[in-house]
């Protein structure tokens, strides 16, 4: 939007420009009507070029836990990532001029209530553990900061306080209250949510939402649900759930099942863009 209206700012002030010296003088060196015409119809032609620009599809990358194995720091599931790799992730978003979204923004583009560029891309961080805040590490909110970028953190909010995660780039979303584990139920080792009553699950929910103040979005814990599950998220007033699932989301995704990209220890630089592009 701000290159569309510089845009239109200079071809009106073209525009008045050489209207003003036409009438001064027509014929003795200054441009034509006729160039005034060009001029516009070549800025307007770049409007319709930013404008179709718009993006259709939005990948949202998925992290979990962060260390730094040069301080003797050890993370042994896959779903840990070098601090180092973040970095390298996030200045290659920042130098390719991809807008790194907030998960309100994000919820406005699913609903169509506003549009993006095509390089935008949402960050999403889900537990709250290793590396994610003041008590844990401390590798995440610092990046942040230094680049100025934002991202989302799903918490789980029975384990972790929201105080510790204070910062201008984090939006905090829900990981469930107390969910985010696994029980034996029909002779099967299961998510909890999937085993508890409709109201059981709704108060987990609920508890959660009045911590964080925001029913903006959910996140499953092990990208698990079904079709009750979703209703039930949808019914306490999250706007979306997200999922795994290896594929950009669109507006056309069912919005209780958004896919990520879950970023794994030994991502390279290569696959990384590959999910971008």
């Amino acid at each position: 939007m701000k290159k569309i209206l510089i845009i239109l700012i200079i071809t009106i002030l073209v525009i008045f420009t050489f209207m003003f010296f036409s009438k001064k003088k027509k014929e003795d060196g200054y441009l034509k009507i006729e160039n005034i015409n060009k001029i516009v119809l070549d800025n307007l032609s770049k409007i319709k070029v930013i404008e179709s620009k718009k993006a259709t599809k939005i990948p949202v990358l998925n992290y979990h836990f962060f260390y730094n194995p040069d301080l003797s720091e050890k993370c042994r599931e896959t779903i840990c990532l070098d601090a180092k790799k973040l970095e390298e992730h996030i200045k290659y978003l920042k130098e390719n001029n991809y807008k790194i979204l907030t998960i309100t923004e994000y919820v406005d583009w699913i609903y169509k209530k506003i549009e993006l560029p095509e390089k935008s891309v949402l960050i999403t961080i889900d537990d709250g553990a290793m590396g994610t805040s003041f008590i844990n590490g401390n590798k995440l909110i610092p990046l942040l900061e230094k680049y100025k970028v934002n991202a989302t953190l799903f918490l789980i909010t029975a384990w972790w306080d929201t105080k510790n995660y204070k910062s201008d780039y984090l939006q905090i979303e829900s990981h469930g209250f107390n969910i985010h584990k696994r029980v034996k139920c029909d002779n099967k080792n299961k998510p909890i949510a999937l085993c508890m009553s409709d109201q059981e699950l709704k108060d987990d929910l609920l508890k959660s939402i009045s911590i964080l103040k925001s029913s903006n979005a959910f996140c499953y814990p092990f990208y698990v649900s079904d079709l009750r599950y979703q209703r039930i998220v949808k019914e306490v007033g999250f706007k979306v759930g997200f999922v795994g699932g290896y594929k950009k989301s669109t507006r056309e995704d069912n919005k209780y099942r958004l896919p990520r990209y879950p970023i794994q220890y030994n991502i390279t630089m290569k696959e990384f863009i590959e999910m971008l592009n």
